[in-house]
């Protein structure tokens, strides 16, 4: 095609900008097993990098020009903020919950948000 390109057996012309549906591509079941499900085991002891440019399934932070710019300072902060959080405290549900009443869905918008908020209960270890 001298005008442009064939993508997904789709013609595409020549300058046509194309936004790649990330949210998708990391909810596929042909590239995860059970991918609505909260999971997290299954990302121990896979190759997997989100620093990594030729991440194709993984790409929570975006790709491209179009990345988060904000990537590295999230990483470090969050790793911060969490590692203090856990130090300084024990975490319980709220009365009368049980692990099994939390919801871990997700509401797709702009940011990801829980269906359900979470509720926890901070006990102060020191």
């Amino acid at each position: 095609m001298a005008d442009g390109a064939e993508v997904g057996g789709f013609a595409v012309s020549k300058g046509t900008k194309l936004i790649v549906n990330l949210w998708a591509i990391m909810r596929d079941p042909a590239l995860w097993k059970q991918p609505e499900e909260f999971i997290p085991e299954r990302f121990l002891g896979a190759d997997m990098d989100f620093r990594r440019k030729d991440q194709g399934e993984f790409m929570p932070f975006g790709a491209g020009r179009r990345a988060c710019p904000g990537t590295p300072m999230a990483t470090r902060v969050v790793t911060l903020i969490l590692a203090s959080v856990l130090h300084a405290f024990e975490w319980r549900l709220p009365d009368g919950m049980q692990p099994c009443d939390v919801d871990v869905r997700g509401r797709f918008g702009t940011s990801l948000k829980m269906v359900t908020p979470l509720k926890a209960v901070p006990v102060p270890l020191f």
